[in-house]
């Protein structure tokens, strides 16, 4: 298996995550088939290309809902959704929640030089399992 193709179409993807990447585009830039190319990223990241695609998105929109005051339907077109309804399903379906009600109960950092917000995550709908880590003096 060809590891540093592999790396490099992450590394792609990195770059260009808000553009509408296709397995044809994708199969075209490195040389391969798209079968070939499929069955390669698959075997090495566990992941297909477009759940690998989908999944960076989502964690870009996870960073700018805790992180900025953006609203919800600019996120979405930031990220390479066409609407803000795909966008909700999409991160519904991830978070068990929806965008503003992940917004709304997740802190972005604490205001306390002590502690320092490590880790959040939707348990469910009314539930939010939240992790705290003292920083060291």
């Amino acid at each position: 298996m060809d590891y540093t193709c592999v790396l490099n179409m992450k590394r792609y993807i990195e770059k260009h995550f808000t553009e509408d990447i296709t397995l044809d585009f994708i199969a075209k830039k490195f040389g391969y088939s798209k079968f070939h190319l499929s069955r390669m990223f698959a075997e090495s990241t566990g992941k297909t290309i477009h759940a690998y695609i989908m999944e960076r998105r989502l964690f870009e929109a996870e960073w700018l809902l805790k992180n900025t005051d953006t609203p919800i339907i600019e996120i979405a077109q930031m990220i390479g959704y066409t609407s803000q309804q795909s966008f909700t399903k999409a991160f519904r379906q991830r978070f068990e929640c929806s965008p503003a009600s992940y917004r709304n109960n997740h802190y972005v950092l604490t205001t306390t030089h002590d502690v320092r917000h490590v880790h959040s995550q939707a348990h469910n709908h009314n539930t939010i399992i939240m992790r705290m880590e003292r920083m060291a003096a």
